[in-house]
């Protein structure tokens, strides 16, 4: 279908799927459940999907924009510039992805906080998910679309570094 790009892991990277973040909004949204009950369902019933098609993560997207992962927050490097989706009613903020966007402006690495589209991430050279648990984690491949992507990218390796150099000095 087109709503799901799959994308699948190898040694040390994240495999994720993407999917219609409305499609689960609009199912749940007809019961008569406290909305603040259920804000995650999405994420959890998404991630599940996720697991079935042996992914990690699910990035998700909602009237053709991308919001978040499941359990992270999704950056990508296009035409040589990092992005990452604008916060919103719609995206969690991740206490690893503000560190990583505070500390990479320390070293004059700009991070474009706006809205991006499912267009943009798929014409993306490197893509990848931050998390407490995860950290920086590249995703290597969307397979549906026939595109490989970066995992070494010079940007997403500095940013990587800058990370590192910060919070998980010896």
């Amino acid at each position: 279908p087109s709503n799901i790009i799959e994308s699948f892991c190898r040694p040390n990277r994240v495999s994720a799927s993407i999917f219609a973040f409305d499609i689960l909004l609009l199912a749940i949204s007809t019961a008569c459940i406290d909305a603040s009950a259920i804000a995650l369902l999405g994420n959890v019933l998404s991630m599940n999907e996720a697991k079935d098609q042996a992914c990690d993560e699910v990035i998700m997207y909602k009237e053709n924009k991308i919001t978040e992962g499941g359990a992270s927050n999704v950056f990508f490097i296009k035409n040589n510039r990092i992005f990452t989706p604008s916060l919103s009613s719609n995206i969690l903020p991740g206490i690893t992805r503000e560190l990583l966007i505070s500390e990479a402006a320390k070293h004059e690495v700009k991070i474009m906080e706006q809205d991006c589209s499912l267009d943009d991430l798929v014409k993306a050279e490197s893509v990848w998910l931050t998390s407490s648990t995860k950290g920086l984690a590249p995703v290597s491949e969307i397979v549906n679309q026939n595109l490989n992507l970066d995992v070494s990218h010079p940007l997403f390796k500095k940013c990587q570094n800058i990370f590192k150099d910060a919070y998980f000095k010896e």
